[in-house]
C-alpha cells in the first residue's frame, strides 16, 4: 500500500511548532496528519480516536529539498510539508494544561481515492532557544534613580502615572524598547548559533512636585546626576546615550502638579541563541526507523 516517505519532523527552537516534510507517491495529491500521545496506536484515518488531533488535512505546501539524499537524481518529485503550530500539551483527559514538553507521534497518511498506509515519527517538544539582552534598563536605572532620591529626595516608583497615597515629589520611570536591528551574521560552534540585535532603549523619567520652585530645584540636581552617570550605563551597555528635559503641568483632580520629562535614549545588544536542529553525527530516523 502507498505510503509517505523521507518523512522528517523538525522541531522548531521556539518551542510548540513542528515541521513535518514527506515525499507524497504518485496519485496521492493529498494528506492527513494527525497528532497523538506518544506509544498510542496506529489510528484509523477514518474514524480517529478522541486522543487524536488532526493538524492538516488536503493538498499540502511545496516542502522542502531532503537534506540527507546525496544523489540528485534519486531525490522526491512530490514533495510536501505541514507545520503545526499547536504541538504543545493542551489537556487529554485529566492531564494539566502546560506550554513546554511533550512527547507526540505524527501518523501522516497519504490520500488520493482512498487512504495510503500511514507513516509514524516521533517529536520530543521544548522551548530551546534563549534570548536576552546585555544590560536590564530598567533595573538599572530604578537602581541609579534610589540612589540619587537619597540625596536630593522624591519617592522612586517603576511606573508612569501618579503614586496614589505616596506624598510629593515623586520621581516615576518609564522604560521602553524597540527592535532595531536583526544582525545578518552569526556565531556557530558545534551545538548552536548566536545571532546578535541591536535594541534602541528609551527610558522617561517624570518628576512631579507641587510646587514650581521644588520642581526645579530636583530638575537641577536630577539633570546633573543624570549626566555623571551616563558614562557608567554606557561601560554597563547602554551606549550611544543622548538626554533631553522638558517641563510640564499637569492637572490632578483640584491640584496642579508641576513636572519635568527625562528622556534617555541609547542602544543596547540583545541576542538569540538557537540550537542546530540536527548534527551529521546523530541517528537520523525516517517513517519511525533508524
Amino acid at each position: 500500500m502507498p505510503t509517505v516517505s523521507y518523512l522528517t519532523a523538525e522541531v522548531r527552537p521556539e518551542g510548540g511548532a513542528v515541521r513535518l516534510a514527506f515525499s507524497l507517491p504518485s496519485g496521492f495529491p493529498e494528506i492527513l496528519v494527525l497528532r497523538l500521545p506518544a506509544g498510542s496506536p496506529a489510528p484509523d484515518p477514518q474514524s480517529p480516536p478522541p486522543q487524536a488531533r488532526e493538524v492538516f488535512a488536503g493538498q499540502p505546501e511545496p516542502g522542502p529539498p531532503y537534506r540527507f539524499i546525496r544523489n540528485a537524481a534519486e531525490a522526491p518529485l512530490q514533495r510536501g510539508q505541514v507545520w503545526d503550530l499547536e504541538a504543545f500539551v493542551d489537556g487529554h483527559d485529566d492531564e494539566p494544561n502546560r506550554i513546554e514538553g511533550a512527547t507526540w507521534d505524527y501518523w501522516v497518511f497519504p490520500r488520493g481515492d482512498s487512504y495510503g498506509e500511514g507513516a509514524r515519527i516521533t517529536a520530543s517538544i521544548a522551548r530551546s532557544l534563549t534570548a536576552g539582552l546585555s544590560v536590564n534598563v530598567k533595573n538599572l536605572l530604578y537602581q541609579r534613580l534610589r540612589y540619587h532620591a537619597k540625596a536630593v529626595g522624591g519617592t522612586v516608583a517603576q511606573q508612569e502615572h501618579l503614586i496614589e497615597g505616596q506624598p510629593l515629589p515623586q520621581v516615576l520611570l518609564k522604560v521602553r524598547h524597540a527592535l532595531q536591528e536583526r544582525h545578518a551574521s552569526e556565531e556557530r560552534d558545534r551545538e548552536r548559533s548566536v545571532r546578535a540585535v541591536t535594541y534602541r532603549v528609551t527610558a522617561d523619567v517624570l518628576i512631579l512636585a507641587d510646587d514650581p520652585r521644588e520642581r526645579n530645584a530636583l530638575v537641577t540636581n536630577y539633570r546633573e546626576r543624570l549626566l555623571g552617570d551616563l558614562w557608567l550605563l554606557e561601560e554597563l551597555g547602554w551606549t550611544g546615550l543622548t538626554m533631553s528635559d522638558a517641563d510640564q503641568i499637569a492637572d490632578k483632580e483640584d491640584a496642579v502638579l508641576y513636572g519635568s520629562a527625562f528622556t534617555l535614549e541609547g542602544m543596547v545588544l540583545g541576542y538569540v541563541s538557537i540550537p542546530h536542529p540536527y548534527r551529521i553525527a546523530d541517528p537520523l530516523t525516517v517513517n519511525g526507523e533508524s
